[in-house]
């Protein structure tokens, strides 16, 4: 038998009960560049080169930072409305009113 827990709370998603399936996938944002004459006349070797020397002063960490990482998490049904009404979690702050003095 397959055990479902809500990612939210913590708490056993039962049989009776729905569950929710949220994917979230982070990666760069694809750059809308425009490819010239010039970019393809250009002698990019040096460039290159200067790149991936950066790329292994910085080690792997860098290279894993950029790399797109995909998330699964399983919701029960209260969970599932929370998220759909506030899904970045942005925390609701009340606006404060200070005096003039």
């Amino acid at each position: 038998m397959i055990h479902y827990t809500c990612d939210m709370c913590c708490r056993d998603i039962t049989d009776n009960e729905s569950r929710h399936v949220v994917f979230i996938e982070l990666r760069p944002a694809e750059s809308a560049l425009e490819i010239t004459e010039e970019d393809i006349e250009e002698d990019n070797l040096h460039q290159i080169s200067e790149a991936l020397k950066e790329m292994e002063a910085r080690g792997e960490e860098y290279l894993d930072a950029a790399a797109p990482k995909k998330f699964r998490f399983d919701l029960c049904d209260e969970c599932r409305d929370q998220f759909a009404k506030n899904p970045l979690a942005h925390a609701v702050m009340p606006k404060l009113n200070f005096s003039e003095n």
